[in-house]
């Protein structure tokens, strides 16, 4: 055999010798490029034990579904039924705190009422000397008169004594002063820490005010505005009412 030959099949031998852990090799290439595997240890390149974890077990909320509550053996309730009970309960507890705030307010708008007819004239006379002319000649009936003119169809009349049976309200209660010369401004402000009192009126103002002293026609829509909340206003009066 030439020598020259003879590397050449020293070569080929070497590799065929290595040829049966090229496999192995790939493999860890494989898996050292992809991540890690939780069933494989590089650092022994052996398989690791793998700790499995329970399913967790949603079978208590199928029971809790399927549930016949039951009391003293005799008598069961079904979710659905603990339920519908608990709504109905929570109905009728509202309905009796609604008719508990509507005892009282009504009892503070009479306890105001009866205050007034106790008054002295002398407070009346304060009162009504302080509103617009055609509520001074009136002196009583402001709200029946407002009514009167508003059915009538003479709603510019109706806003002057509206206004003026507002005005009143809020003396009675002590929520305002009426005095002669005072501003409606003044008694807007009076109520500065009264914001929804102080809303109303001011929106009775500006229409008793476009009537009173712009010589204006404030229509049906206008004057129903105010109409419409009067008794929120009384209500909202009487329960503000200094104590």
């Amino acid at each position: 055999m030439p020598l020259a030959v003879l590397p050449y099949l020293m070569t080929a031998a070497i590799a065929q010798t290595a040829e049966p852990d090229a496999p192995v090799e790939a493999g860890r290439d494989a898996l050292s490029q992809w991540g890690r595997y939780p069933w494989y240890d590089s650092s022994t390149d052996e398989l690791q034990r793998i700790e499995l974890v329970e399913p967790w077990d949603w079978d208590w909320l199928r029971d809790l579904f399927n549930w016949n509550w039951n009391w003293g053996g005799g008598f069961s309730m079904s979710w659905l039924e603990i339920v519908a009970w608990t709504i109905i309960a929570l109905v009728i507890g509202l309905l009796i705190w609604l008719l508990i705030r509507a005892y009282l307010q009504r009892h503070q708008i009479e306890e105001t009422e009866t205050a007034a007819d106790t008054e002295s004239p002398e407070e009346e006379q304060r009162r009504f000397e302080a509103l617009p002319e055609p509520a001074q000649r009136r002196r009583t009936g402001l709200l029946d008169e407002a009514q009167r003119q508003y059915q009538a169809g003479n709603y510019d009349e109706a806003m002057i004594y509206l206004f003026s049976h507002q005005l009143v309200c809020l003396d009675r209660n002590h929520l305002i002063r009426l005095t002669r010369g005072k501003t409606n401004r003044q008694y807007l402000r009076e109520l500065k820490r009264r914001d929804t009192l102080q809303t109303m009126l001011a929106q009775t103002v500006v229409a008793f005010e476009d009537v009173f002293f712009g010589r204006m026609s404030i229509g049906r829509d206008r004057f129903e505005a105010c109409w419409n909340r009067l008794p929120q206003f009384e209500s909202l009066a009487a329960r503000e009412a200094p104590r």
